[in-house]
C-alpha cells in the first residue's frame, strides 16, 4: 500500500486540479508512447524469452554484465537496488555508463576466470560510451553469451542479425528514460529474480490512480510557482536510492528544455542530514522535497531503546516537522513495504505524472536536444 500527502507538508491546500482532463492525458499517451501499454510490454511470450534466457546464464554459472547509460541501465538498476538484499547482486555487474579507463581496466580483472554473459543494451545503438565499452568487452566473451537490447533500426541490431546474437527488442515508440518495462528494464531484473508479475500488477494499478498521478504534477508546477527552482528526491532507506537517480533522470531529460524545468536532485538521509541538512533548513530557500518513507523493514535491529525502523522513523518526521517550520515544503510519499507490488506502482506512477508535466510546462516529453548537442560536438571532436 503507498499513501500520498500532498498537503500536509506543502501548504498547499485547495486549489484548481483539472481531473476531468485526464482520459484526454491517457488517450495522448496511447497514441504517442506505448510505455502506457502494460499488457504488451509484459506479454507472456516475451517474458517466458527472457526468463529461459536468465535461467541458461543460472544454469551456466554465469555472471551479467549489463552495458548500458542513462535510460539503458538506470531502470533496471533502480528496480533490483529496490527489491533486493544489499549484498545478493555480486552476479550483476555494470559498464559502458562512464568513459573511466581505470573503472574498465578493474572491471576486467574482477571478471577473470568467470563465465560472463554480456547485455548491451542502447536503443539507438550510436552511444558512445557503450560503443566504445562493447568495442573492448565483446573481445573477452563468446559470442554465444553477448545478448544485445537495441531498437529494430539501430546499427546493434543489424550487428546482432549477422553474428547471430541473442536479441531482445526495444519497441520503436519508447524512448531511453521510459523503457524501464521494456527488455531493457526487464531483462537485468528478473535475472535478479524479481516478480514480474507483480511489477506488472502493481503498474496496472497505479494508472488508475488519476487523481494523484495529476495532483503530484500540479502542485510541482504550483510550488515552482513560489519560487522553488529545486526538487529534491529524499529517501530515509538507502535501497531507494538508485530508483531516486532513475527519477532524477526521468524528470530531469523529460522537463529540463526550452530555458524550463525544475532541477531534480538526489538527497540520502540519514547521511545528507548531516552534509545538506543546514543548507536545505536555512540556505537559499529554492527547493522542495519530494520525501519517500518507508513504513515496514524486512530485519528490524534493536537496540536498547529504539530498534532501528522506529528510529528512522522519527528521523524522517522530525525531519519533516523542522523543515515546514523553516518553510521547506515536502511531499510525502508513504509505503508499507519494498516489494514488486509497491515498487511497480510507482514505477509506472512517475512515468504518467512526469509525463502529465509535460503537458502543464509545455515542453515535448521525448525530446532531448540538449543531449544531441552535446554528442554532436563530442563526434565532431573526435
Amino acid at each position: 500500500m503507498i499513501r500520498f500527502d500532498l498537503e500536509r507538508y506543502t501548504n498547499i491546500k485547495d486549489f484548481d486540479i483539472p481531473y476531468d482532463d485526464y482520459n484526454n492525458y491517457l488517450n495522448r499517451i496511447i497514441n504517442t508512447n506505448s510505455f502506457y501499454d502494460i499488457d504488451n510490454l509484459f506479454d507472456e511470450e516475451l517474458i517466458y524469452k527472457m526468463q529461459s534466457l536468465s535461467n541458461e546464464i543460472k544454469k551456466n554459472n554465469g555472471v551479467l554484465l549489463i552495458v548500458g547509460i542513462g535510460g539503458s541501465y538506470l531502470g533496471s538498476k533502480a528496480l533490483i537496488g529496490s527489491l533486493t538484499n544489499y549484498f545478493d547482486n555480486s552476479n550483476i555487474y555494470y559498464a559502458g555508463n562512464s568513459l573511466s579507463s581505470d573503472y574498465l581496466h578493474d572491471l576486467l580483472k574482477e571478471l577473470e576466470g568467470k563465465n560472463v554473459y554480456l547485455n548491451v543494451i542502447s536503443k539507438s545503438g550510436s552511444t558512445l560510451e557503450i560503443t566504445k565499452t562493447f568495442e573492448v568487452l565483446k573481445q573477452k566473451v563468446r559470442e554465444e553469451n553477448i545478448i544485445v537490447t537495441t531498437d529494430k533500426y539501430s546499427p546493434l541490431y543489424n550487428l546482432a542479425i549477422e553474428k547471430r546474437y541473442n536479441l531482445l527488442e526495444i519497441p520503436k515508440t519508447i524512448g531511453g528514460r521510459f523503457s524501464i518495462f521494456t527488455p531493457a528494464g526487464l531483462f537485468p531484473i528478473i535475472f535478479a529474480g524479481i516478480n514480474v508479475n507483480e511489477l506488472k500488477r502493481g503498474a496496472k494499478d497505479a494508472i488508475l490512480n488519476k487523481n494523484y498521478i495529476i495532483k503530484y504534477a500540479h502542485v510541482r508546477n504550483e510550488l515552482f510557482k513560489q519560487g522553488k527552482k529545486v526538487e529534491a528526491y529524499v529517501c530515509y532507506e538507502p535501497k531507494l536510492e538508485a530508483f531516486l537517480k532513475w527519477l532524477q533522470q526521468l524528470y530531469g531529460e523529460t522537463l529540463g528544455k526550452n530555458k524550463k524545468g525544475i532541477l531534480p536532485m538526489t538527497i540520502l538521509n540519514t547521511t545528507d542530514l548531516h552534509s545538506l541538512g543546514q543548507f536545505i533548513q536555512e540556505g537559499n530557500p529554492i527547493l522542495f522535497q519530494t520525501v519517500f518513507k518507508v513504513l515496514q523493514s524486512k530485519n528490524d535491529i534493536k537496540t536498547k531503546n529504539k530498534s532501528f525502523s522506529e528510529l528512522n522513523t522519527i528521523a524522517t518526521d522530525a525531519t519533516l516537522r523542522a523543515h515546514l517550520k523553516g518553510n521547506v515544503y515536502s511531499n510525502l510519499i508513504e509505503i508499507d513495504k519494498l516489494d514488486e507490488y509497491n515498487i511497480g506502482y510507482l514505477t509506472e506512477f512517475f512515468l504518467l505524472s512526469c509525463y502529465y508535466s509535460s503537458f502543464i510546462e509545455g515542453v515535448n516529453p521525448f525530446t532531448q536536444p540538449g543531449v544531441e548537442g552535446y554528442k554532436r560536438e563530442m563526434k565532431e571532436m573526435l
